[in-house]
Order: C-alpha cells, then structure tokens, then sequence
C-alpha cells in the first residue's frame, strides 16, 4: 500500500510596521470555515515554499510581498500535512476581498483573535509573533483536536 504522500502548505504573517497591523483571513468554507489565520495555502506542483508563500498572499489578499523571512516549520503527521511559515514587513498594492473563500483584514497585532483561531494556532502563533522560531509538531484527533505537541 502507498504511503500518502504529505501535503506541503505555506503561511504567510504579513506585517504592517507603521501601524502595527498584520494581515488576517477568515475562511468561509471548507475545514477551517469560520477560523481566522494568515493568508497562505497548498504549494501546486514543482513550487517551492516561497514561491507558493508569494502566489497564495497574491491570491488570496491582491498583495504583492518580498524580503520573505523563514521563520518556520508546523508538521502535522496525523494529517500529512506541513505548513512552511513566513514573515514578510515588504508589500505592495491594493488589498481585495474575496469573500467566496476569504475574507481579508489588517488586525492590531495587540487584538489578534486568538479565540476564533484553531488549538495548533494558539500555540505557535505568539511564539511567532514573540519573534521566535516556530518549530513544532501537532498531533490531532479526529475531530481537529490538538491530542500532543512536539518541538522539533
């Protein structure tokens, strides 16, 4: 039998320095319907993580980033998935919404809701945001609950 093969993924915290704000989405459909996070998503084939990272913040919010900053890895082994995470303070254009998939947003990274993100977010996001690497691996249950959390 094959093994599944994981599915990598990207995020993207896009910061707005002069006004301390960092670009958010809300999804609108699919697993996360209702979850708030960072714009990002499936890397399509032959893409590496920072070119996905650019396409997916492009797609999703009509910003164009660079000078992106690795600042780590999220591994989620009981769903063959793992997420490369970005920084980037360097964007440029007009922001648009698409509110079929997403609705986007500058939050005040002091009212980042938190609450409305799902458990593995609660955990990596003020690590990330704390100006530290984020390197961790989530196990979920069935039923998107975060079971365990590794370092890695």
């Amino acid at each position: 039998m094959d093994t599944p093969k994981k599915i990598i993924a990207t995020l993207v915290i896009v910061e707005d320095i002069e006004n301390s704000n960092l670009l958010m989405i809300k999804h609108n459909r699919g697993v996360n319907d209702g979850f708030y996070n960072f714009p990002g998503g499936k890397l399509d084939e032959g893409e590496t993580p920072e070119e996905g990272a650019i396409r997916e913040v492009k797609e999703e919010t009509g910003l164009e980033i660079n000078n992106l900053k690795n600042i780590g890895l999220l591994d989620f082994p009981t769903m063959d998935f793992e997420v490369n995470v970005f920084y980037s303070n360097k964007f440029s254009g007009k922001l648009i919404e698409n509110a079929e998939e997403v609705n986007v947003f500058w939050q005040h990274k002091n009212l980042m809701p938190i609450n409305k993100m799902r458990d593995a977010d609660k955990i990596w996001v003020p690590i990330a945001l704390s100006g530290k690497k984020v390197n961790h691996r989530f196990f979920y249950d069935k039923n998107f609950n975060v079971e365990k959390v590794e370092e890695l």
